[in-house]
């Protein structure tokens, strides 16, 4: 059922909404309840399956929540402040993913789900290259690859959505940005801002519109969601597609160009 594989995720959904809320105002803090919560300063966070993590001003990373049984909130040395820190980080179901500031290289921790997923290919975990940009969903992980901005996936994909096609793959194209759903990826292709999306399509959630998939538009920000996925255009439209039951895939007057348009946007369960 759709909504028994959203109901943990959603468990930090309210929370992490308002934390990234201040994140975009430029505010700074953020404030955690719950089992272990603290108090911090970041600039950057992500939510997993009731947990989250965030990269505090300086640059370590932090994560809290439900429980630890898989050391999901038990972030490596390497990005913990320890003995590195962090540019990017992003959060599956029980595993975390971080971008190691300075160096590139990906690190993961939490649960592996037998998949490898929290053990980043050569492509980017410093062996035969770095990332520049990083998304998580569930049990796969997904890298653009610097300086070559070619899209590299990686852990338990059965729908499809770890193999990114040639048109972001840099077989044919590359990509600027990415975004990891449960059952589908998608991402903006270099250079022509096209939004593409692989994976399951059971309800035309890798089917981007003609507005962002470059037959009319593009995008400068995707944000995949489980079922459904939503792209911001040039001008500050927000445009959606896929399972709409909620009307998730219906942005308001307020943002859709109507009546108003959108800055930022972020991913949801």
């Amino acid at each position: 059922m759709r909504n028994g594989s959203r109901s943990a995720a959603a468990t930090l959904s309210i929370g992490l909404a308002l934390a990234m809320a201040n994140l975009a105002r430029g505010d700074g803090p953020v404030v955690g309840w719950g089992e272990g919560a603290y108090p911090a300063s970041a600039t950057a966070i992500a939510g997993g399956a009731a947990y989250g993590c965030a990269i505090r001003t300086g640059g370590a990373v932090v994560c809290w929540g439900d429980s630890n049984d898989y050391g999901q909130l038990t972030p490596p040395a390497e990005v913990d402040g320890t003995a590195g820190t962090a540019s990017a980080i992003s959060a599956g179901a029980a595993h975390a993913c971080a971008i190691r500031a300075g160096t590139g290289r990906v690190f993961c921790w939490g649960s592996d789900g037998g998949a490898g997923v929290t053990t980043p290919p050569d492509a980017v975990n410093g062996i035969a290259g770095t990332a520049s940009a990083i998304s998580s969903n569930d049990y796969n992980s997904c890298a653009i690859q610097a300086g070559t901005g070619q899209v590299v996936c990686w852990g338990y994909a059965p729908d499809g959505q770890g193999m990114p096609p040639p048109e972001v793959a840099g077989i044919a194209f590359t990509a600027t940005a990415i975004s990891a759903g449960l059952t589908h990826t998608c991402a903006i292709q270099t250079g022509t801002t096209a939004v593409v999306c692989w994976g399951s399509d059971s309800d035309g959630e890798s089917t981007p519109p003609i507005a962002v998939n470059g037959v009319l538009g593009g995008a400068v920000a995707i944000a995949a969601g489980a079922y459904h996925s939503c792209a911001l255009t040039p001008g500050g439209a927000v445009v959606c597609w896929g399972y709409d039951e909620s009307g998730q895939a219906k942005p308001p007057g307020s943002v859709n160009g109507v009546s108003g348009t959108a800055t930022a946007m972020e991913p949801s369960v």
